[in-house]
């Protein structure tokens, strides 16, 4: 078995193997159209295929005609096939826990109804001076464009630092926002939608994804409560 390996580890074996597999049987001179090494390293490295018995030869008058012989190939196959089956359920296995993990997590979905237009609750969502008078952090860098990369922050408290970092991820005003919200170790995304009702007010649409810890989901769900009739304040103001 190692002599079959051995043979097959060089490039130029490889290439020969190809050659005589695609074809019966060749002479010396068609083998080497193609390599870039002289006759006698192609006789070198045929010697060793024929040494692991995986070329044959036999004259034809003044010339050799070599032949391929697969089957100590199948010790590769089989040697292949093994790890390849190994890797195959080791796959499956990291499937089954992604599954699980995606199960795991949470997903928090509220929806309001605002008494104010769609262009004055996306002002109060979007602009970072509105955004202190309304959300818990009292301070942040938040603007709405596609890539920019923000925080929020607070007092902190034993434990955490009180930010929250985000990256712009969608923002198509009046209606769709969507931002990372990354903090002691979750990271969300949050989505708000905007719907402008037949009476002018707003419908707003709220979306945290991939909540992993149940602290987590059930603070948010308090807190977006709380925050969103300050945000309705906010918005009721500017119109």
């Amino acid at each position: 078995m190692a002599d079959v390996f051995r043979a097959i580890a060089d490039a130029h074996r490889r290439d020969l193997i190809r050659k005589l597999a695609a074809g019966s049987e060749l002479p010396l001179h068609a083998l080497m159209q193609g390599m870039n090494i002289g006759r006698t390293a192609v006789s070198k490295h045929l010697a060793v295929l024929k040494q692991a018995g995986i070329v044959s030869e036999r004259r034809q008058g003044r010339e050799t005609l070599y032949r391929l012989n697969a089957a100590p190939l199948k010790q590769v196959y089989d040697w292949v096939s093994f790890y390849e089956s190994f890797w195959r359920a080791q796959v499956l296995s990291l499937q089954n826990f992604l599954r699980k993990e995606r199960c795991d997590m949470k997903s928090l979905q509220m929806e309001f109804h605002l008494d104010a237009p769609v262009e004055a609750v996306w002002r109060a969502l979007t602009e970072s001076e509105l955004l202190t008078q309304w959300m818990f952090f009292k301070e942040n860098t938040f603007r709405p464009i596609v890539g920019h990369q923000f925080y929020f922050k607070m007092q902190g408290t034993d434990g955490w630092d009180g930010v929250v970092e985000g990256e712009v991820l969608a923002a198509e005003a009046p209606r769709r926002l969507v931002y990372t919200w990354e903090s002691l170790g979750e990271k969300n995304e949050i989505a708000w939608k905007l719907e402008e009702t037949p009476e002018g007010t707003t419908r707003l649409l709220l979306e945290q994804r991939n909540i992993q810890a149940e602290q987590a989901y059930q603070g948010a769900r308090m807190g977006w409560e709380a925050m969103v009739r300050g945000l309705e304040g906010v918005a009721k103001a500017l119109s």
